[in-house]
């Protein structure tokens, strides 16, 4: 470990507001890293339930404690610390969370191998102190730069507390928070790292991630909810580019970001088709499920009957168009299709 002189190889930046609770456990994960050479970097944003004394009772060198006279909120306890982190990677955690043994080790490994990538997230563990359906779902995508960047015209494909990023990029583009989308600042912050660096997700599960009622995702879910709609016609926007024409290089980036095969509900469905028409136009749309139904098929039955209504309806969705526009299938699709037969 680096004396507190030096400059460590990983900040772990680490907002805390009235998070008394889960907060020594949280802490207590990251100290006890396979990987030393960090610091964690506590922006205390005026607690009032004692969760100073908390960080005060552990005795760890590498623990910086900055605390606000008021409450800035999130995003100014954010940007607060980023400009405080020392490391060449900043680590993300969250007072509720537990890191794995092994998160700061793998991840470092990654970044130092890809010095091409910005930004990395991880798989995580669910952990539920209440019933919901959300207990039993991940939203991480596994994949690197373009397969994320379409993920996050649908979803927000990172676990904010999982991600790791490299510092050099965030002070040569001046990326910091912003506080236009508020209670989905984080994922507005990915799409700006997206614009101008590489971004990946590990399949590795390198963190618990802790559902309570307390939480901002329960407690300010309207507001959260606006902002990612924002953040994704942001993202829809940036991707313009790619949006026409409809080519075979697309395709397959876009329906792997749009397929959900844990749960393809007629909701998400009709969501992300409106998704997909607003990017690239209603033939765009109509061309992907086309080349989706020609191509695809196979991954709607994988799971049995629950799929089966999704594979029905892209079908007949795909034999309307057929039917009434032939100009919805490209030439060389058919062509292909006939070479296969």
């Amino acid at each position: 470990m680096n004396s507190l002189e030096d400059t460590p190889v990983v900040s772990v930046l680490m907002p805390v507001f009235n998070a008394g609770r889960h907060l020594e456990p949280a802490v207590r994960s990251i100290l006890n890293q396979d990987f030393s050479d960090f610091e964690l970097v506590i922006i205390d944003d005026a607690s009032t339930d004692g969760s100073d004394r908390v960080v005060e009772s552990i005795d760890d060198p590498r623990i910086r404690v900055i605390r606000n006279e008021v409450n800035l909120g999130v995003v100014g306890a954010l940007n607060r610390g980023l400009f405080r982190c020392r490391g060449r990677f900043i680590a993300r955690m969250d007072a509720d969370d537990l890191a794995h043994p092994q998160r700061l080790a793998v991840q470092v490994a990654f970044m130092e191998a890809n010095p091409d990538i910005a930004m990395c997230g991880s798989d995580i563990h669910i952990l539920c102190e209440f019933e919901t359906d959300r207990c039993t779902t991940s939203w991480v995508v596994p994949g690197g730069t373009d397969l994320l960047r379409f993920r996050m015209m649908f979803d927000n494909p990172f676990c904010y507390p999982t991600v790791m990023l490299r510092s050099a990029v965030l002070r040569n583009h001046g990326i910091d928070y912003r506080s236009d989308c508020p209670h989905a600042e984080d994922f507005d912050f990915w799409r700006r790292i997206a614009q101008v660096a590489d971004i990946a997700n590990l399949e590795n599960k390198l963190l618990t991630y802790r559902i309570h009622a307390a939480q901002v995702s329960e407690t300010h879910a309207a507001s959260q909810s606006a902002s990612v709609k924002r953040v994704r016609h942001r993202v829809r926007l940036d991707l313009l580019p790619w949006s026409q024409p409809f080519d075979d290089r697309i395709a397959p980036l876009l329906f792997t970001a749009a397929w959900d095969p844990v749960e393809p509900g007629w909701q998400d469905v009709r969501r992300k088709l409106a998704t997909i028409s607003e990017f690239g136009g209603l033939r765009f749309m109509l061309e992907l499920v086309c080349w989706a139904v020609c191509t695809r098929f196979s991954l709607f039955m994988k799971r049995g009957s629950a799929n089966m209504p999704l594979a029905r309806f892209l079908t007949r969705v795909a034999v309307c168009a057929i039917i009434r526009s032939t100009w919805l299938i490209p030439g060389r699709m058919i062509r292909r299709r006939a070479e296969a037969v």
